[in-house]
């Protein structure tokens, strides 16, 4: 099980001084529930590469080298967001994982 308790923690705030409550306590859930995080980027990994099939060789060692890294927390819409950096990947790439709720929209790369 990887560990992330090293994780840094950011609020993306527009036009607000502090975030509200209850995006507080979504991240607080979140940020407690370390096997849920674990369970979650593993599957996003694993989804990743049957959706990408034709880098999935190339990319497999990198991609199960990624761990979680600095997480930001935001509304969209008035839905709880995350959006995650991960780490361990190739210089050449900056991975994430983007959540909405509760739920994983999916994992990728910018160059």
């Amino acid at each position: 099980m990887e560990n992330i308790m090293d994780i840094s923690l950011h609020w993306l705030m527009i036009k607000k001084k502090e975030p509200d409550i209850d995006l507080i306590n979504h991240a607080r859930n979140i940020l407690n529930n370390t096997e849920w995080l674990n369970k979650t980027l593993a599957e996003a990994k694993n989804n990743w590469l049957i959706e990408n099939n034709k880098f999935a060789e190339i990319l497999k060692d990198e991609i199960f080298s990624l761990k979680l890294d600095k997480f930001y927390f935001f509304k969209r819409k008035n839905v709880n967001s995350i959006l995650a950096n991960l780490e361990g990947g190739s210089a050449e790439r900056s991975w994430r994982i983007e959540f909405k709720e509760m739920k994983c929209i999916g994992m990728g790369y910018d160059t």
